[in-house]
């Protein structure tokens, strides 16, 4: 598998639209690429090698491509310039816009917080951790603000708290907020804890990829049954085969 990864990078760091998303992938591809360099003995010589390597196949001109790529200078040179942007790009309440020049979006900042504790859980990355975590906290409170108001608005419109009130925003929410060891704020336990119970109680109702980012959610807050649960509805759900897994 770490193959189809090595291939994936180059696509994910050019594959650039000018959004924060985009810019965020390429800086986790460069610091994903950095930690095998570090990791895996023998691929920086092999990623030498076919840098340098003379054809016009398709094959080695993928292999020269990936070369590139893995080049410690370039990646260090491309995550110093990137970081520094991601910084730029984040707005005074802790927010990231869709692109530059608009204003900020709960979607676009969840996925930012989770791609850079992701990094954080990977434990890859060291040499910007201070400066990511520096952009997270601000993030963590205004996605922190945005659940609560979300729970304030089912309890101010006095309807029933035990109906089926969980969206896609808040299951996002929840997922991203795994990777972090940060607590909640004390003014918004009620509002988490509320979001929570909704989650146990209607994972059901939710997609395949949605019940997968549940999974470790319950895992990582000790719902040993629930997740269990999940674990065993997937495998009866799921094709098994000895060639594609």
């Amino acid at each position: 598998p770490i193959w189809f990864v090595i291939k994936a990078l180059p696509y994910i760091i050019e594959d650039q639209d000018g959004s924060t998303i985009s810019l965020l992938n390429s800086f986790f591809a460069n610091s994903v690429a950095l930690y095998l360099l570090n990791k895996e003995v023998g691929l920086d010589a092999l990623m030498n090698k076919w840098e340098k390597e003379t054809g016009n196949s398709d094959e080695i001109k993928m292999r020269q491509r990936i070369g590139r790529m893995f080049d410690t200078v370039l990646i260090n040179q491309r995550m110093a310039a990137e970081i520094t942007r991601i910084e730029q790009l984040q707005l005074s309440d802790g927010s990231w816009p869709w692109f530059p020049g608009m204003k900020g979006n709960r979607y676009i900042t969840q996925i930012m917080f989770c791609g850079i504790g992701r990094l954080y859980d990977m434990h890859i990355y060291d040499n910007y951790s201070d400066r990511l975590n520096n952009m997270a906290i601000p993030a963590f409170k205004y996605c922190d603000y945005e659940m609560n108001s979300d729970y304030e608005k089912i309890i101010s419109q006095k309807g029933n708290p035990n109906d089926n009130h969980i969206t896609s925003d808040i299951l996002n929410y929840l997922y991203a907020r795994t990777f972090w060891n940060v607590p909640v704020d004390y003014k918004f336990g009620k509002a988490v804890y509320f979001w929570q119970e909704q989650a146990w109680t209607y994972w059901q109702d939710r997609s395949p990829l949605e019940k997968a980012m549940l999974v470790p959610i319950f895992y990582r807050q000790g719902e040993d049954t629930v997740y269990i649960k999940m674990l065993r509805r997937f495998d009866n759900e799921a094709i098994h085969s000895d060639k594609d897994g």
